[in-house]
């Protein structure tokens, strides 16, 4: 009988699983960046927890204007802190800054992910 129940134990923890969980639930984010109608060709996106959430964030690449996360490695649901960084070519820093100017390379915004399987979120500097 021992062993019976010990194959019957095996079978349900197959069956139902041990959890495989390892760890909060991240949504899958996806989206743009555009500024003055022209998308960033370059840049990141870090997706911070803000006050209250103590989910993981996310952090990764703007290529081409676009920006993507997966259920991996998405941040959770919640409150956030989206910190965009554009990159400009160096050529075009020193043109700007020989006029006086300092170019604007870093936006944050609000942002409450969802609590969703996805989420789409485009972001538009100025």
């Amino acid at each position: 009988m021992p062993i019976v129940r010990s194959l019957l134990l095996v079978l349900l923890m197959t069956v139902v699983g041990c959890g495989g969980n390892d760890g909060p639930r991240r949504v899958a984010v996806a989206g743009t960046v555009t500024r003055d109608g022209a998308a960033i060709e370059t840049g990141s996106v870090a997706i911070l927890p803000s006050e209250g959430n103590s989910g993981p964030g996310a952090n990764g690449a703007i290529e081409g204007g676009e920006f993507e996360f997966d259920s991996s490695n998405g941040p959770t649901p919640g409150p956030h802190v989206a910190v965009i960084r554009s990159m400009i070519a160096k050529d075009e820093l020193m043109r700007l800054q020989a006029t006086g100017q300092e170019p604007k390379m870093t936006w944050e915004f609000p942002l409450e992910i969802p609590d969703e399987s996805s989420f789409h979120h485009d972001f538009v500097l100025e």
